[in-house]
């Protein structure tokens, strides 16, 4: 699992674990914190149920922030479209009617 130390830049050019990182570590600490109360057969189903539940939000995270990195990826898209300049378009036009 890469660390903040190791300088991994994201998407948008900070020092900052991916998100993924992230979300499997907030996984680890929570179900960490599960773990520590004593189980019974009972606790231990609802346990498993409440980690089910923690994995699917995480799921749904990252597709979110996929979703939003797509979005933003596609802005950039966007701005590096350039327009014609009215020098080509002109002589565009007048390659056409010359035919």
């Amino acid at each position: 699992m890469p660390l903040r130390s190791e300088g991994i830049r994201s998407h948008f050019g900070s020092s900052s674990p991916p998100v993924c990182v992230c979300l499997e570590v907030l996984l680890a600490a929570s179900a960490s914190r599960l773990l520590v109360v004593s189980m019974g057969a009972d606790e231990e189903a609802a346990m498993q149920e409440r980690i089910t539940k923690l994995v699917e939000r995480m799921e749904a995270m990252e597709k979110r922030y996929e979703e939003l990195l797509a979005l933003v990826e596609g802005k950039d898209e966007k701005k590096k479209k350039k327009k014609l300049s009215c020098r080509y378009v002109a002589r565009g036009s007048v390659a056409i009617l010359a035919q």
